[in-house]
């Protein structure tokens, strides 16, 4: 470090820190050169936190920031953890900076105007050709860690235009992101003014707020999905072969509180309207092909003695002509009390709940086998009253159609999403 008696403040002139790094004397500003096999930034960057909240109160030690290079075979920043990473920092024009990344999980740069002060002026261009996020860790869903380094401080962010060409999360390929965000003068509220997403068959537009302070702190966001193909979607998701076919669209709100200073799945909640028109789930050994199957093959035995082609119709999957619903995320249970299945086989209704960490069904259903007299009746039935659960829809379908209640079964559906349990139930 370089101290310069005629010009006191601050006491440091220029200075260098380095890591396995020959040391190159700078005239003025602060140089970081670190090449170290591990890095904790997120400490550092609190310990800088630190110095610049007694510096302001007193008299300036250190020089302002003008270079920093950090390479690290492991690196802990923004409470994530990075492989093989290169950060770079430098100011190609004056009072313009410019940070580049590149790590096994991301790939990019950003960008910004600061003023004579050092604050950010502007918008700060985010542009990423790649970030992979990888799962949480199980300790980190629900439960506090020591890897929490927010704190409970308010959060600021600047005015901001983010796109990642490729983002990942859990190995699964998302899509093309675009969000442009506002800070609002005078207070805790970033808005979030627009969300897209673009993907194989998906397409997705939203808005929302990230409240940045306070006991309601965390992320809303409303969205709506138009989906040209189901099917295209779930193979670039890295879930192959699922359903052939469908479209639709789905429209959602959700809220992840206490989003960033805590990563939790249980503080994520929101609602999904859901409409999916003709298609076919597979004939694979997911949970959900093998779980329709379950109740509209043990509801069909009922039905054999018309010798219907009931096989020919399974032999490739399930078929649908129709998925509706609304599903409602709480404390990690899914919960839906009108959830339609509508297919040349028959119609299931559905409520009840899904345990996502526990993986556990509790669920009530109603399986109508389709037949030429019935089908048409059915189907209109749940379109026309797409919102009333088992209880309002079997009194008003079994009242149409008495002769549909020989047909007709009602399951209490429990245990785990790999051994679904049914129990035939009454229709009173």
């Amino acid at each position: 470090f370089l101290h310069d008696t005629a010009n006191p403040s601050p006491y440091f002139k220029a200075g260098t820190i380095t890591a396995n790094k020959e040391v190159r004397p700078e005239q003025n500003g602060l140089v970081v050169d670190v090449h170290y096999p591990k890095v904790d930034l997120d400490g550092w960057l609190a310990l800088i936190q630190t110095a610049q909240a007694d510096e302001s109160q007193g008299e300036e030690y250190f020089p302002a920031l003008k270079r920093l290079r950090v390479q690290a075979d492991e690196a802990q920043a923004l409470g994530m953890g990075f492989e093989q990473l290169t950060l770079t920092a430098q100011q190609p024009q004056q009072r313009h900076w410019r940070v580049d990344i590149s790590s096994s999980e991301a790939a990019g740069n950003l960008q910004w105007q600061v003023d004579r002060e050092g604050e950010i002026e502007g918008v700060l261009q985010a542009h990423f050709q790649r970030i992979i996020l990888g799962e949480m860790a199980e300790n980190e869903v629900g439960e506090d860690t020591e890897s929490e380094r927010w704190g409970d401080d308010a959060l600021h962010l600047p005015d901001m235009n983010l796109h990642i060409e490729q983002l990942e999360i859990a190995g699964k390929r998302i899509g093309s992101v675009l969000a442009e965000g506002r800070s609002e003068t005078d207070s805790d509220v970033w808005q979030l003014e627009k969300l897209s997403l673009v993907a194989p068959g998906v397409s997705l537009s939203g808005t929302g707020h990230w409240l940045l302070n306070g006991e309601s702190r965390g992320l809303y966001i409303e969205a709506q999905a138009a989906i040209e193909n189901l099917q295209d979607y779930l193979n670039f998701f890295g879930v192959q072969d699922v359903v052939r076919g469908t479209k639709g669209s789905v429209a959602m709100q959700f809220n992840w509180r206490n989003l960033p200073w805590r990563v939790a799945l249980d503080d994520l909640e929101g609602d999904i309207n859901i409409v999916l028109g003709k298609g076919r789930l597979n004939q694979i050994q997911s949970r959900s092909a093998r779980l329709l199957e379950l109740l509209s093959l043990q509801s069909l035995t009922r039905l054999a003695r018309l010798e219907l082609n009931i096989g020919g119709v399974l032999r490739e999957g399930f078929p649908y002509d129709e998925m509706r619903g609304d599903i409602s995320l709480r404390e990690m249970q899914l919960h839906t009390n009108n959830y339609r299945i509508i297919g040349p086989v028959g119609t299931i209704v559905i409520e009840g709940d899904v345990g996502v960490k526990s993986e556990s069904l509790a669920l009530n259903v109603v399986v109508i086998p389709r037949v030429d007299v019935s089908g048409a009746a059915v189907a209109a039935a749940v379109v026309v009253n797409p919102v009333v659960g088992i209880g309002a829809f079997l009194a008003q379908w079994l009242l149409q159609e008495p002769l549909s209640r020989a047909m007709t079964q009602r399951y209490a559906v429990h245990g785990s999403w790999d051994d679904p349990q049914l129990e035939e139930m009454s229709l009173d």
